[in-house]
């Protein structure tokens, strides 16, 4: 395709089938699978699926690789390149997440972080928003389940949960993202005075007011960003995918809690972790240093997305980055000792 060079683009932390093309495959001991609830704390049960998981993963990603170059091979012809090895040869890799909330791993020097690039400040609320987050007489909590999870098609009896838990507290005002079309939200929540429904919410405005005192979502990789950059503390409730081990992270660093999935919200969990998120003042401090960390970070995502770009725009390929790990077979990787003798 005469194309010079490429840069690879992470929608969230890197899976366990990238790390392996790029050359640093994950160790199991202690750097979990995305789509796992684990973090880097394991026990020798939870080690054990982690690597099963990654074995399953590492070749799913090679499975989907094959299928995609065969496609490629079809129109341009058999002697296109396999996308495996397009994807480890690249010489840039920017990936959505940030440092600070990542798995601490070994990683190449193309990796580069750029979470919250693009990350809109927060805007004045309208006036019917203001009036509800500042009547709130201890402040106001924001429930969203974000775009992909349909809360609306909810059963019955979890919708009925939410509504009777966030009753129960009474000095705080809810705003709940749901769908203009569910009903039985609007039925559940019409004699609840402190539980307002929305079709839609500025999100990021919403964490950026001063008297929105925490978030409930899905922890959805742009939620959680999102949270951390306005220093709120957040209860996730995990549905799929990289949900779960973004709930295990702000367990372990201390600025949220969780209810363990969405098929475990009950009246009783959820009232029980909005009374921890709100009542443990620890998760705000660490929520607001966080924050702080992300404001003071030496050089912006922007800035590295434009540095790195040019880079590579004028070098093209960079072979200096690569791992010779992506280029060694399993047995030559793992084994690091030679066996025989030698005569001196």
């Amino acid at each position: 395709l005469n194309i010079p060079s490429n840069i690879v683009l992470s929608p969230g932390p890197l899976v366990d089938y990238m790390s392996d093309a790029f050359g640093f495959p994950a160790a199991a001991s202690h750097v979990p699978n995305r789509m796992s609830g684990f973090t880097e704390e394991m026990t020798y049960v939870e080690r054990a699926k982690n690597f099963f998981a990654m074995i399953a993963f590492k070749y799913m990603g090679r499975y989907i690789a094959s299928m995609t170059t065969q496609v490629f091979r079809e129109h341009y012809g058999s002697d296109f390149p396999n996308v495996y090895e397009l994807l480890g040869r690249s010489p840039l890799v920017l990936v959505n997440s940030v440092e600070i909330l990542d798995v601490t791993r070994p990683i190449l020097h193309k990796i580069v972080y750029i979470g919250g690039i693009g990350m809109n400040k927060p805007k004045p609320l309208n006036e019917k928003l203001t009036k509800i987050v500042e009547s709130g007489k201890k402040g106001t909590v924001l429930f969203s389940m974000g775009s992909v999870v349909a809360l609306d098609k909810a059963p019955l009896e979890m919708k009925s949960a939410i509504i009777q838990a966030l009753a129960k507290f009474e000095d705080y005002n809810f705003i709940v993202k749901v769908g203009s079309a569910d009903k039985q939200m609007a039925e559940l929540a019409s004699n609840v005075k402190n539980v307002y429904l929305e079709s839609w919410v500025p999100q990021v405005d919403l964490l950026g007011h001063p008297n929105v005192k925490a978030f409930i979502t899905h922890g959805g990789q742009n939620s959680i960003l999102e949270t951390v950059y306005a220093g709120k503390p957040v209860l996730t409730i995990p549905c799929f995918a990289d949900q779960f081990r973004n709930a295990a992270t702000v367990v372990k660093k201390a600025f949220g809690t969780r209810v363990t999935s969405m098929s475990a919200l009950t009246v009783d969990s959820l009232t029980a972790a909005l009374h921890d998120l709100l009542s443990n003042e620890n998760y705000e401090i660490n929520a607001r240093r966080l924050s702080r960390m992300l404001e003071k970070k030496p050089i912006k995502s922007e800035e590295l997305v434009v540095k790195w770009t040019e880079f590579v725009a004028e070098f093209k390929q960079l072979p200096e980055l690569e791992s010779i790990d992506s280029l060694i077979e399993w047995h030559m990787r793992y084994l690091s000792f030679s066996m025989g003798t030698r005569r001196l």
